[in-house]
Protein backbone atom coordinates (compact mmCIF):
# COMPACT_ATOMS: atom_id res chain seq x y z
CA UNK A 1 0.00 0.00 0.00
CA UNK A 2 1.24 3.72 -1.07
CA UNK A 3 2.01 6.20 1.82
CA UNK A 4 -0.49 8.29 0.18
CA UNK A 5 -3.13 5.46 0.35
CA UNK A 6 -2.42 5.06 4.43
CA UNK A 7 -2.40 8.54 5.08
CA UNK A 8 -5.51 8.61 3.13
CA UNK A 9 -7.46 5.52 5.01
CA UNK A 10 -5.97 7.19 8.48
CA UNK A 11 -7.58 10.39 7.62
CA UNK A 12 -10.98 8.61 6.88
CA UNK A 13 -10.78 6.78 9.75
CA UNK A 14 -10.27 9.91 11.91
CA UNK A 15 -12.77 11.64 10.15
CA UNK A 16 -14.96 8.66 10.99
CA UNK A 17 -14.52 8.90 14.51
CA UNK A 18 -14.61 12.47 14.80
CA UNK A 19 -18.29 12.21 12.92
CA UNK A 20 -19.58 10.83 15.81
CA UNK A 21 -21.54 7.67 14.46
CA UNK A 22 -19.73 5.44 17.00
CA UNK A 23 -19.16 7.62 19.92
CA UNK A 24 -19.19 6.65 23.50
CA UNK A 25 -22.18 7.21 25.27
CA UNK A 26 -22.72 9.84 27.75
CA UNK A 27 -25.79 10.40 30.33
CA UNK A 28 -27.73 13.81 30.58
CA UNK A 29 -30.37 14.54 32.46
CA UNK A 30 -33.63 13.78 29.95
CA UNK A 31 -34.32 17.28 29.17
CA UNK A 32 -30.46 18.26 27.07
CA UNK A 33 -31.13 15.39 24.64
CA UNK A 34 -31.86 15.96 21.16
CA UNK A 35 -34.40 13.71 20.26
CA UNK A 36 -33.92 10.23 21.94
CA UNK A 37 -34.38 10.58 25.57
CA UNK A 38 -33.19 7.27 26.12
CA UNK A 39 -30.01 7.29 26.70
CA UNK A 40 -29.72 4.97 23.41
CA UNK A 41 -27.87 6.12 20.31
CA UNK A 42 -26.66 9.19 21.51
CA UNK A 43 -24.09 11.34 20.17
CA UNK A 44 -22.58 14.11 22.87
CA UNK A 45 -23.51 16.58 20.33
CA UNK A 46 -27.09 15.58 21.06
CA UNK A 47 -26.78 17.41 24.37
CA UNK A 48 -27.54 20.45 23.06
CA UNK A 49 -31.17 22.08 23.32
CA UNK A 50 -32.71 22.03 20.04
CA UNK A 51 -34.34 25.03 20.76
CA UNK A 52 -31.25 27.28 20.43
CA UNK A 53 -29.76 25.55 17.58
CA UNK A 54 -29.46 27.78 14.45
CA UNK A 55 -30.31 27.41 10.86
CA UNK A 56 -27.92 25.93 8.27
CA UNK A 57 -25.04 28.85 6.76
CA UNK A 58 -27.28 30.04 4.13
CA UNK A 59 -30.07 31.24 7.01
CA UNK A 60 -27.37 33.12 9.29
CA UNK A 61 -24.24 35.37 9.02
CA UNK A 62 -21.79 35.16 11.30
CA UNK A 63 -20.84 37.53 13.65
CA UNK A 64 -17.95 39.98 12.22
CA UNK A 65 -14.33 37.93 13.76
CA UNK A 66 -13.25 40.37 16.55
CA UNK A 67 -9.26 39.65 16.50
CA UNK A 68 -6.96 42.18 15.14
CA UNK A 69 -4.04 40.98 13.91
CA UNK A 70 -0.61 42.19 13.53
CA UNK A 71 0.45 43.91 10.07
CA UNK A 72 2.80 41.35 9.52
CA UNK A 73 0.78 38.44 10.55
CA UNK A 74 0.14 35.48 7.98
CA UNK A 75 -3.73 35.09 9.69
CA UNK A 76 -6.68 32.60 8.36
CA UNK A 77 -10.20 33.44 9.24
CA UNK A 78 -12.33 30.17 8.71
CA UNK A 79 -15.66 31.49 7.97
CA UNK A 80 -19.00 29.53 7.85
CA UNK A 81 -19.63 29.18 4.30
CA UNK A 82 -16.41 27.07 3.57
CA UNK A 83 -16.20 26.14 7.06
CA UNK A 84 -15.80 22.17 6.93
CA UNK A 85 -13.51 22.38 3.22
CA UNK A 86 -10.79 25.06 5.50
CA UNK A 87 -10.69 22.57 8.19
CA UNK A 88 -10.34 19.46 6.22
CA UNK A 89 -7.26 21.49 3.76
CA UNK A 90 -5.38 22.32 6.97
CA UNK A 91 -5.72 18.72 7.93
CA UNK A 92 -4.66 17.13 4.23
CA UNK A 93 -2.41 20.16 3.71
CA UNK A 94 -0.77 21.33 7.13
CA UNK A 95 2.82 22.08 6.09
CA UNK A 96 1.07 25.40 4.26
CA UNK A 97 -1.08 26.24 7.42
CA UNK A 98 1.64 25.34 10.29
CA UNK A 99 3.08 28.46 10.85
CA UNK A 100 0.00 30.22 10.16
CA UNK A 101 -2.84 32.33 12.43
CA UNK A 102 -5.87 30.54 12.55
CA UNK A 103 -9.04 32.69 13.57
CA UNK A 104 -12.43 30.30 13.94
CA UNK A 105 -15.70 31.24 15.53
CA UNK A 106 -17.60 27.80 16.89
CA UNK A 107 -19.26 26.43 19.83
CA UNK A 108 -17.43 25.16 22.39
CA UNK A 109 -17.97 21.90 23.67
CA UNK A 110 -15.68 18.94 25.94
CA UNK A 111 -16.25 15.74 23.90
CA UNK A 112 -14.74 12.51 24.58
CA UNK A 113 -11.70 11.62 22.12
CA UNK A 114 -10.00 8.44 22.05
CA UNK A 115 -9.24 7.55 25.80
CA UNK A 116 -9.80 11.07 26.81
CA UNK A 117 -13.06 12.07 28.47
CA UNK A 118 -12.94 15.53 27.71
CA UNK A 119 -11.06 17.48 25.18
CA UNK A 120 -12.35 21.32 24.76
CA UNK A 121 -13.13 21.76 20.93
CA UNK A 122 -14.50 23.94 18.81
CA UNK A 123 -17.12 23.24 16.28
CA UNK A 124 -20.22 23.22 14.21
CA UNK A 125 -22.51 20.70 12.99
CA UNK A 126 -22.85 19.65 9.34
CA UNK A 127 -23.14 16.11 7.19
CA UNK A 128 -21.89 13.16 8.70
CA UNK A 129 -21.83 9.16 7.87
CA UNK A 130 -25.46 9.02 8.94
CA UNK A 131 -27.65 12.21 7.68
CA UNK A 132 -27.20 15.46 9.57
CA UNK A 133 -25.07 13.45 12.30
CA UNK A 134 -21.36 14.83 11.54
CA UNK A 135 -19.42 17.71 13.32
CA UNK A 136 -16.21 19.30 12.23
CA UNK A 137 -13.75 22.05 14.09
CA UNK A 138 -10.73 22.00 16.04
CA UNK A 139 -9.53 20.51 19.56
CA UNK A 140 -8.35 22.74 21.56
CA UNK A 141 -4.89 22.88 23.88
CA UNK A 142 -5.05 26.21 26.48
CA UNK A 143 -1.68 27.33 27.47
CA UNK A 144 -1.50 27.85 31.50
CA UNK A 145 -2.05 31.12 31.73
CA UNK A 146 -5.73 31.17 30.27
CA UNK A 147 -7.42 28.83 33.18
CA UNK A 148 -11.24 29.94 32.30
CA UNK A 149 -13.36 27.88 30.09
CA UNK A 150 -16.51 28.57 28.11
CA UNK A 151 -19.40 26.67 29.21
CA UNK A 152 -21.19 24.14 27.01
CA UNK A 153 -22.53 25.32 23.41
CA UNK A 154 -21.28 29.08 24.42
CA UNK A 155 -20.33 30.53 20.94
CA UNK A 156 -16.74 31.42 20.74
CA UNK A 157 -13.98 33.09 18.72
CA UNK A 158 -10.64 30.95 18.93
CA UNK A 159 -7.48 32.61 18.25
CA UNK A 160 -4.43 29.69 17.38
CA UNK A 161 -2.09 28.22 15.59
CA UNK A 162 -2.55 24.41 14.32
CA UNK A 163 -0.39 21.67 14.80
CA UNK A 164 -0.92 17.60 14.81
CA UNK A 165 -0.79 15.26 17.37
CA UNK A 166 -0.77 10.97 17.03
CA UNK A 167 -3.43 9.44 17.97
CA UNK A 168 -2.00 5.78 17.30
CA UNK A 169 -2.43 5.20 13.70
CA UNK A 170 -4.31 9.27 12.85
CA UNK A 171 -3.79 12.31 13.87
CA UNK A 172 -5.73 15.17 15.36
CA UNK A 173 -5.77 18.25 14.43
CA UNK A 174 -5.87 21.09 17.50
CA UNK A 175 -4.96 25.01 17.63
CA UNK A 176 -3.13 26.11 20.66
CA UNK A 177 -4.56 28.92 22.01
CA UNK A 178 -3.81 32.81 21.72
CA UNK A 179 -7.21 34.00 22.60
CA UNK A 180 -10.63 33.12 23.20
CA UNK A 181 -13.53 34.89 23.42
CA UNK A 182 -17.54 34.52 23.83
CA UNK A 183 -19.66 36.14 21.35
CA UNK A 184 -23.26 37.34 22.17
CA UNK A 185 -23.96 36.95 18.53
CA UNK A 186 -24.37 33.59 17.40
CA UNK A 187 -23.43 32.26 13.20
CA UNK A 188 -24.92 29.48 12.07
CA UNK A 189 -24.75 26.16 14.06
CA UNK A 190 -24.96 24.27 11.16
CA UNK A 191 -22.76 24.14 8.05
CA UNK A 192 -22.54 22.21 4.85
CA UNK A 193 -19.72 22.74 2.76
Amino acid sequence: MTKSARVFISALVALGCLSGCKARQIQAPQNQLAGDTSGQHSSPLDQVDPNTLRGYNSDVEDPPFRYQPEPDENVLYVKQKLFQMQIADIYYSFKKYEDRTIVVQGMYAELPIGDQEAVPTIYRRGKGCCGNDGWGGFLLKFPDDIKERPGKNDWIEIVGRPFLESQGYYYNLYLEVKEIKVLDERGAEFVHQ
